[in-house]
């Protein structure tokens, strides 16, 4: 091989490097993203849910348009939380994600669309809700989102 034909080849393999770098450095960003993402999603689902459990347990006082509007966020989060589980995700340190989300999806799947249904519900019912009511629909929530960390969550 000639001189100029080992520098071309070495420039090739230069740049390759780079871009093949770059482009994990990518990836990693968009895991780091997704993660902050998905603890966005829970950070806004624990804000929500936190008043209507104390009001289900009698610690607040009952609030019918607090819980006509944290029931629709609720619901609407619950719709999210799927996408922050991209595959490539399950490789970033920083998170309480166990790598069985991404080895049994179908599982989590199912688990992540039982806590939307449980959040549906008291959307669609909190128009009409009184606080006796509320308890049983919280208590459905919390147990869809105990579910899910039970198989999916770090301690």
């Amino acid at each position: 091989m000639t001189g100029r034909n080992s520098r071309l080849l070495l420039s090739a393999v230069v740049a390759a490097s780079i871009v093949a770098a770059g482009g994990f450095g990518a990836l990693a960003s968009d895991a780091e993203d997704a993660v902050k993402y998905r603890q966005g999603v829970f950070q806004g689902l624990k804000w929500n849910i936190g008043p209507l459990a104390a009001m289900a347990k009698g610690e607040m006082a009952f609030d019918a348009a607090e819980v006509e509007l944290r029931s629709q966020r609720i619901a609407n989060l619950s719709t999210t939380i799927v996408e922050g589980f991209p595959e490539g995700s399950d490789m970033i340190a920083d998170s309480d994600a166990l790598p069985e989300i991404w080895e049994d999806k179908d599982v989590f799947m199912e688990k992540a669309t039982a806590l939307g249904e449980a959040a549906t519900d008291l959307s669609s019912a909190a128009p009409t809700l009184d606080a006796g009511g509320l308890g049983p629909m919280v208590g459905a929530i919390g147990q869809a989102c105990k579910a899910c960390h039970d198989d999916f969550r770090a301690e």
